[in-house]
Order: structure tokens, then C-alpha cells, then sequence
């Protein structure tokens, strides 16, 4: 359970009750929503925002979470057996991440269909904070993994819609279209980038290898790889903090 939500008196034996009756692997949860720094309300009105995620629906999780917040119910052995979560700096969704991993692993989850939980919206949350491509690019990365011929289309428009640059057609392109590629240009243009380009262009050469070159992707596949290869670089790792920092100012200034 996330530290900042706040759990419903029968979430606990309500969730257990469930769990005896369908011996699910993972359940999650309705929520309702609340902002603040307060407690949230003693009860729901008509004004309340909830959430009921859809579930275990395999080819919908790679457009986006469908199966639930990261306050679950999971049995031990299969949370074991998981590996748990994967957490990476400056990233979020890893609840999105593990219950993909499940589902694609032949877990059962399932979603009690009742607001047990009250989750916070606040405008300093990671999921407003960090970056939504490499989260998407995250949260994903299960079905990249798994990835069959009839997946690949599907994947590459979610990564496509993720990166919130257009659609998919693009003369000249690939069938992720512009998108994808103007998220290339986008990144190799950054100053998270740039700013660490001497070094690596001296490990290069103290290596023997040519100075580094925009990447030239001519396949989908290609595309994801360049974008995922920058975004996990030790270079990108080190000039998170600072990304971080610039995206908290302007949330907090967006707030006021």
C-alpha cells in the first residue's frame, strides 16, 4: 500500500473474504480519489472520482493500467516467485509493471468491484512528476519482452500514444510514424543528453570505438530499442535528479 493512501476499515476483511472464496493470485481494488494534504472524507458523495480497473485483460494493459493500484492483495509465494517490485529511479508504474508481469506469467487477478481504499491526488505525486514516456516505456516493458508477431503493431501504438506526439501514418517513416521518431530527436537534442556527451564520446575513443552518432532506426522494432537504450543509459541515469527537480518546480508552480 502506498504510504500517502489511506485504507477503508473492511479493506483488509473484505480483501480476505475475496481471496478465500476465489483463491485469486493478486486482487486489487475500486478506489476513490481525494486531493490534499488532509484525511480524506469520512465517506463518498455523488461528487467523488473513483476508479474500477478493468483487470486481468492482457491486450488492453499494454495501452494502459488496467489492472490496479499497487495497494493489492498478492499471495506470498506468487509476489515471491515475481520478484516483487521492479523499482527504477525516477520512474513510476511500477505497479502497472508487476501486475503486467503476472498476467503474462499465467497469474489470476481479479478486482473487487468496492471502494477499499482512498488514493491522494496531489500535485507533488511521482506520477505527476516524472517522466510519462519512460514510464510508459516502463510499465510496458513485460509485453516487449513477451512480444509475438500479432503483439507488435499493439505495442508500438501504445508506446506511440504514450509519447503523445501524433498518430501513426508519417511519409517516409516507419510504422510507429513520426512519433516515435520525433521522441528520438527529442531526446538526442536534450541537454540531459548533450550534457554528457564529451565523456562518453572520450570513453569512446579511449575504447578505440568512432565518436557517437544520432541513431537511424529503419524498423519499429529498431525505433523502441534507440528510445529504451537512451532512456536506461547510465548518462540519463545520472541527469535524473536534475530532470526530477525541473518537473517538481513546474508542478508546484502550475498548483498555485
Amino acid at each position: 500500500m502506498d504510504d500517502d493512501n489511506y485504507a477503508c476499515a473492511d479493506e483488509l476483511s473484505v480483501a480476505v473474504a475475496v481471496a478465500k472464496k476465489t483463491d485469486a493470485d493478486i486482487l486489487t481494488f475500486m478506489e476513490n480519489f481525494w486531493e490534499g494534504n488532509q484525511p480524506p472524507p469520512s465517506e463518498a458523495d455523488a461528487d467523488t472520482t473513483y476508479w474500477l480497473p478493468l483487470g486481468a485483460c492482457v491486450p488492453a494493459g499494454i495501452f494502459k493500467n488496467v489492472f490496479g493500484d499497487a495497494n493489492a492483495l498478492v499471495k506470498r509465494g506468487v509476489f515471491e516467485k515475481l520478484g516483487g517490485f521492479r523499482e527504477v529511479h525516477g520512474v513510476t508504474c511500477e505497479d502497472w509493471e508487476l501486475w503486467a508481469r503476472a498476467v503474462l506469467a499465467g497469474f489470476t487477478l481479479e478486482v473487487i468491484p468496492l471502494p477499499l481504499l482512498w488514493y491522494r491526488v496531489h500535485p507533488a505525486s511521482m506520477i505527476r512528476t516524472t517522466d510519462h514516456v519512460a514510464n510508459v516505456l516502463f510499465a510496458t516493458s513485460p509485453y516487449r519482452a513477451n512480444l509475438s508477431r500479432d503483439l507488435r503493431m499493439a505495442y508500438a501504438f501504445s508506446v506511440a500514444r504514450g509519447i503523445e506526439f501524433g498518430g501513426l501514418s508519417g511519409q517516409g517513416r516507419t510504422e510507429l510514424g513520426q512519433a516515435v521518431h520525433n521522441e528520438i530527436d527529442a531526446l538526442w537534442d536534450s541537454l540531459s543528453w548533450r550534457a554528457l556527451r564529451p565523456l562518453r564520446n572520450l570513453n569512446h575513443r579511449i575504447k578505440g570505438l568512432p565518436r557517437e552518432a544520432r541513431p537511424a532506426p529503419r524498423t519499429d522494432q529498431e525505433a523502441l530499442d534507440a528510445i529504451i537504450t537512451l532512456r536506461q543509459s547510465l548518462s540519463w541515469e545520472i541527469t535524473a535528479p536534475l530532470r526530477f527537480a525541473h518537473r517538481l518546480l513546474g508542478s508546484r508552480r502550475r498548483s498555485k
